[in-house]
């Protein structure tokens, strides 16, 4: 996928996080107190906000991981989710990483953020759609924090193919073995890519970065 230019955005359901997308929903009991006291018809405001929480449940989510060295230093994240090291670590341009969907308002961008309790949606967050999804997809519990993730939403689930100018760098596992750092080097050459090794430093718990043979 790295060299055909795809990413994966997976389901909801299918996320790391058995309590992924959990929230309280007050929607509904505010509804009720609106038509009790108010004697308000609030059929149509509760179907659509049925179909909306469907609309969330349907959608694909790709994550990443905002880096705060500049260079993918979590060690935690590379045990986790580059084969302890033998896999290999991606930069990306945002902006462009969403450009080839063919309409890119369905990409929605969600900075994670972490919390001891679940959030509530109430109907007050229906006035900021931003607000909505990070109550309902960018809330996870404080044992993720160290993730320090960011998540891109796309309307659907699936394989998407993006700008190849998005490609901003790789970084290949110091356990990565030499075939395979060979196959993508080659697989990158001649393209706008940096390729840097990830390779252990003496005397310390940190990487340093050796350039790779790439363009």
């Amino acid at each position: 996928m790295l060299l055909a230019d795809q990413i994966y955005a997976s389901p909801i359901e299918k996320l790391n996080d058995c309590f992924e997308g959990r929230y309280t929903d007050s929607v509904d009991k505010q509804l009720d107190v609106i038509a009790a006291n108010f004697h308000y018809d609030v059929s149509s405001i509760r179907a659509q906000w049925k179909e909306l929480k469907k609309t969330v449940e349907g959608v694909g989510v790709y994550s990443l991981a905002i880096s705060d060295e500049g260079y993918p230093n979590n060690k935690l994240l590379w045990s986790l989710y580059a084969g302890e090291y033998v896999g290999f670590c991606v930069a990306y341009d945002i902006d462009k990483l969403v450009q080839n969907e063919q309409f890119p308002w369905l990409v929605n961008r969600v900075k994670v953020s972490y919390q001891k309790d679940v959030p509530i949606v109430d109907a007050t967050d229906f006035s900021s759609e931003t607000q909505l999804l990070q109550k309902m997809l960018g809330t996870k519990g404080l044992d993720w924090e160290r993730e320090n993730e960011f998540r891109l939403v796309y309307d659907k689930p699936g394989v998407k193919t993006y700008n190849r100018a998005a490609l901003k760098a790789v970084y290949l596992g110091f356990k990565m073995t030499d075939s395979h750092k060979q196959r993508i080097i080659d697989g990158l050459q001649g393209r706008d890519v940096d390729i840097y090794e990830m390779a252990q430093m003496a005397g310390s718990y940190d990487f340093k970065l050796c350039q790779g043979t790439g363009s």
